[in-house]
């Protein structure tokens, strides 16, 4: 998704939820960043995490749901930065998580211990 889209998403959601900001001006509300991997965008999504700050501070409580596989810490800072709560998915035991979750590499995205 490019910034423009993500822009007039974040636009026209404002637009439809200002009747409910005007009864209860400290309503939140949720914006989330999932869908394949939200993270193989980042730049995208710190635009948007800008964006939001900027031109409607304390109307959003972000969310993201990753994989993990691509939190480093230059990401994690962006996430702290921005207040992003974040669900990291994984499908079931280890072994079943490798089976259908692969890094570019073709490697199972979930290291076990055990």
């Amino acid at each position: 998704m490019s910034i423009e889209t993500a822009r007039h998403a974040v636009d026209w959601y404002v637009d439809l939820v200002s009747p409910q900001l005007s009864r209860n001006p400290r309503k939140r509300f949720g914006l989330s960043f999932y869908g394949g991997e939200p993270m193989m965008n980042m730049v995208v999504v710190k635009q948007v995490l800008d964006y939001i700050r900027g031109k409607y501070s304390g109307y959003f409580q972000p969310v993201m749901t990753t994989n993990g596989t691509l939190l480093t810490l230059k990401n994690a800072g962006i996430m702290v930065e921005h207040d992003v709560s974040l669900a990291i998915s994984i499908d079931g035991p280890s072994e079943e998580h490798n089976r259908f979750r692969v890094d570019v590499h073709g490697k199972g995205s979930l290291h076990s211990n055990h």
